[in-house]
């Protein structure tokens, strides 16, 4: 018998687009736990190491990202193929919660 705890993390695919700016939102039906961090992740294929790090701006059910067209060349710059979007809570509770892949426009 197996048995299987967790989840298969969500699609996430992230679009960026050279000379412009990033934004995107996650909208919680309740408020964030205080303390939670929400990270988009991204990494070069083969790396366990990100390229570049974006934590979201949490402000009560919204989770925000706002990505200025610098912060996003610097990533195009970077390569990265891939994307995790990763929760963490207070306690050290930390979950990939989405990946997918990075595609530029």
């Amino acid at each position: 018998m197996a048995i299987a705890l967790g989840f298969v993390p969500l699609d996430v695919n992230v679009t960026l687009v050279r000379g412009g700016d990033f934004t995107s939102a996650l909208m919680a039906s309740v408020p964030w736990p205080v303390g939670a961090i929400i990270e988009l992740r991204f990494f070069v294929r083969g790396s366990i190491i990100a390229a570049a790090v974006w934590p979201a701006t949490i402000a009560a059910e919204l989770a925000s990202w706002d990505k200025a067209a610098t912060a996003v060349q610097a990533v195009i710059d970077a390569n990265p193929q891939q994307v995790r979007l990763h929760y963490a809570e207070a306690d050290g509770t930390v979950i990939v919660w989405g990946r997918g892949f990075v595609h530029v426009a």
